[in-house]
């Protein structure tokens, strides 16, 4: 059984963590569905090591799954923010929500901030 996410319902919001182990069962988190917005996510890594992944294919994103580097935010490269646009998400499947997981090889503690704004391309 894998644990809930946690929802990330307001246009931005800023999530302060720790990961306590590899499995630790707070590090899923998902955005609303429906609606053309962009998400933004950002982390800063204040102790430990993490990766962050996004994919509106798995409710568990992990490195395995081939996603675009545009998805992926790796401690080796510094952490940089996410990016993911109502054009990336399934054609099939337009209101399926953006779905993040942090992970770690140990411990982690972070900064997670989460913005949403209207999509204007």
């Amino acid at each position: 059984a894998f644990a809930p996410h946690v929802g990330l319902n307001n246009h931005t919001e800023t999530h302060v963590g720790a990961l306590e182990s590899p499995s630790d069962p707070s590090r899923y988190f998902a955005t609303p569905t429906g609606g053309k917005r962009s998400y933004y996510y950002s982390v800063q890594v204040t102790s430990g090591h993490l990766e962050m992944f996004a994919s509106t294919t798995s409710p568990y994103p992990n490195i395995s799954q081939n996603l675009p580097v545009s998805h992926q935010s790796v401690t080796a490269f510094g952490n940089p923010p996410i990016a993911f646009h109502p054009d990336e998400k399934p054609k099939d499947n337009p209101n399926v929500p953006v779905y993040l997981t942090l992970t770690t090889g140990s411990v982690a503690t972070y900064t997670l901030d989460f913005l949403s704004l209207p999509w204007t391309h």
